[in-house]
This record gives structure tokens, sequence and C-alpha cells, in this order.
């Protein structure tokens, strides 16, 4: 009988009590409070290191049209759609007008391929001459013969904005310069992207990605 109280009492001190478990429970609930937002950090800057790097191979893929194609190339410079766009790189915020020319759908689909952004580019044969140039430089097709992970390569990873509107598309873009005359873009070509319904560019990511993506 004596041994028996000896050992309920050795058991006792080792158990935790109810206390010491509350103690332990709000540790780690406090642990995994300051944890989640460090988490959800390094999971937002994994997925826009992807997109930035794909909008890199985009804008090479143009580039590479620009300097081969000058049937292709007259295309691009043809008329888009029309955004006002604000952008903020190394915080320094910029407002200027940019030229949508077409979009890519950034979901995961093995099929998608480049659209026209805008009416003028109907009957248009040089318009769609770019276009059916990027979808085969890229690679992407709506038929049979598509490498089936050339869509899904280009899915968009990151889909949030500041303001809760869904990034949803890749657009190729080109820059109003001073001089430009009404709906004729002749700047720079950028790699943005944005929402899919209404068509917005929301965010500039290649080049000078804009700092929603980089910080």
């Amino acid at each position: 009988m004596k041994n028996l109280k000896n050992n309920l009492k050795q058991n006792l001190k080792k158990a935790f009590t109810l206390v010491e478990l509350i103690v332990v429970i709000a540790i780690l609930a406090a642990l995994t409070a300051l944890a989640l937002p460090s988490l959800s950090g390094i999971i937002k800057t994994a997925k826009c290191r992807v997109d930035l790097n794909n909008a890199h191979v985009i804008y090479n893929n143009v580039q590479a049209i620009i300097h081969y194609d000058s049937v292709a190339r007259a295309g691009l410079y043809t008329f888009g759609k029309d955004y006002n766009v604000t952008s903020v790189y190394k915080g320094k915020q910029e407002s200027y007008k940019i030229d949508g020319v077409c979009y890519l759908a950034g979901f995961n689909d093995e099929h998608s391929n480049w659209h026209n952004l805008s009416r003028s580019f109907n009957g248009n044969a040089p318009a769609k001459k770019f276009i059916e140039a990027l979808n085969n430089e890229m690679n992407l097709h709506e038929d049979s013969k598509t490498d089936k992970n050339a869509g899904v390569q280009f899915a968009l990873q990151y889909k949030g904005s500041k303001d809760g509107r869904p990034i949803e598309r890749w657009y190729v873009c080109k820059r109003y310069n001073n001089g430009d005359a009404n709906r004729k873009a002749t700047g720079r070509v950028e790699i943005w992207v944005g929402q899919g319904d209404p068509q917005v560019a929301l965010y500039r990511l290649y080049p000078e990605p804009d700092d929603y993506y980089t910080s």
C-alpha cells in the first residue's frame, strides 16, 4: 500500500497540471501567430518571383519578334486598347498612358494563348501577324500540336491586388511617348498583369517591376 502511494505521488509529479497545459498552449498559439505573417510573406515572395521571371521571358519573346519579323513588328505598333496606369518602382510613383496590345489568360490551362485586346485588330493583318508570331514564339496554340506544358508554364502564381481585384491576365503593352499621336503609342514594350473582366492592367512586371511585387 505504501509503495502504491509513493508511485502515485511520483506520477503526479511527472504529469502536467491543467495550468501548465494552458501555459504551453498559450505559448504555442503566440508562436504560431508570430510565424504566420512571416510564412505568408515567404509564400508571396516565391510566387511573385515566378511571375517576374515569366514576365521577363514574355518580354524577351516580344523583343525577338521585333528584331526578326518586320511584318509582326508593324502589327505590334498598330492601335490597341488605352490604359491610364500608375506604377511604383523603387519608391518612385509614375503615372502615364499605355496601349494594350494582347492578353494571355493566367490560369493553369495548357491551351492558353494570346488574344487581341482591341476591335481595331479585327481585319488588321499586321496586328494578327504579331499575335500569331508571339504564339508561335512561345509555342502557345489552341490545337493538338500545343506543347501541353506551355500554357501551364505561364500561369500566374500571385493573384491578389492591393484593392482585392483578382490578377488574372498577362498584358503586352507599349508606352506612349511625348508627341505620340492619339491612339498611336510608339514607346517601349512593357509586360503588365491585371484583371480579366473588365480588362484592366494593374501592375507592371517588366521592365522595372512594381514595388508591390518586389517588396
